[in-house]
């Protein structure tokens, strides 16, 4: 078995020349090794290095797959690669980066062996934040087909897809309105609270967009409000 001391993970691998020396399946192991290690460091280290982590568990499954060694373990490092990018996008999206969010969420997406709502529905909202409708409208067709008989799922691809045509088209029927109005409902009552306040910021910029600004302003409220039921207060007035 590989055994290699924890400290050295604490710095990625980089591509010296011992390193560019070793045949696959050693490179393999050593990216098997480091999330280990890295994980079974300290607590402190995950929400600081998750993206390091990812890229050695995605390394370690690119190897297996192109020696064919696609087995249940080779399958394991795709997950745990595709969860921790996108924990990792997620954070990238919560600081700010919108382009970094949209690299490590494409690449979850591309490890992961299924089509995660979660993940959907992050990648269709960082894909809007950087300006690109039409890979996140396949995205969020994605998710209304993974939605399958899941109440909530179908309420939040209405969301997107109310979202997108409101992007589309500033001539809003009042149909869509209504639909996004009652997706909000249906999370309010599933809990999504954060699905609810996105359904509700879509119905205000609709609004807006039709000149009515009291109306727009009334669905701003109910975003707020759900986003803080949902734990988040980026949108609260500062405290002084």
């Amino acid at each position: 078995a590989l055994v290699i001391p924890t400290s050295l993970f604490r710095y990625r691998v980089q591509g010296d020349a011992a390193y560019r020396s070793l045949l696959k399946p050693p490179r393999r192991e050593v990216h098997g090794a480091v999330p280990t290690c890295l994980e079974a460091d300290a607590d402190d280290l995950l929400g600081e290095h998750e993206e390091a982590i990812a890229y050695h568990l995605e390394q370690a499954h690119e190897y297996r797959r192109q020696l064919g060694v696609l087995d249940a373990q080779g399958r394991a490092l795709a997950e745990r690669a595709a969860t921790m990018l996108h924990v990792a996008g997620r954070r990238a999206l919560a600081r700010g980066d919108p382009l970094g969010a949209s690299n490590l969420l494409r690449r979850a997406l591309a490890r992961s062996g299924r089509d995660d709502p979660e993940l959907l529905w992050d990648l269709v909202e960082t894909l809007l934040s950087t300006g690109d409708p039409a890979a996140a409208e396949a995205i969020a067709e994605r998710l209304a087909q993974a939605a399958h008989a899941d109440r909530r799922l179908r309420a939040r691809a209405a969301v997107l897809a109310g979202e997108l045509a409101v992007i589309a088209d500033t001539d809003i029927l009042p149909e869509t309105i209504d639909e996004i109005t009652g997706a909000a409902r249906l999370l309010a009552d599933q809990g999504d609270h954060t699905a609810e306040a996105k359904a509700h910021q879509v119905v205000a910029h609709a609004r807006v967009l039709a000149g009515r600004y009291g109306a727009a302003e009334v669905a701003l409220d109910r975003a707020l409000a759900a986003a803080r039921r949902a734990g988040d207060h980026r949108g609260d007035p500062a405290v002084v």
